[in-house]
């Protein structure tokens, strides 16, 4: 994750790294921020997006990106 790219736009989000990542805004069922406690200098927060049956975890790289995130989280919290 040192080297990806994550884009959060009008269509969804997206991230490149080994594998390419993408889902859909409509997709997305529910998303959640999750961390390692003492250990966010080694592991940062991720982005858990639940899609029907499947996760995909977005890993976050710097400020303003877990701003994003949190941004994104709090949304879906308020919708459920």
């Amino acid at each position: 994750f040192l080297h990806s790219s994550t884009t959060v736009n009008q269509n969804g989000i997206t991230q490149t790294w080994l594998y390419d990542k993408q889902v859909a805004w409509a997709d997305i069922r529910s998303a959640k921020m999750i961390g390692i406690p003492y250990l966010s200098w080694i592991f940062p927060p991720r982005l858990i997006v639940r899609t029907g049956i499947a996760f995909t975890t977005f890993n976050g790289g710097n400020e303003m990106l877990l701003v994003e995130f949190a941004k994104v989280s709090l949304a879906y919290q308020m919708k459920a």
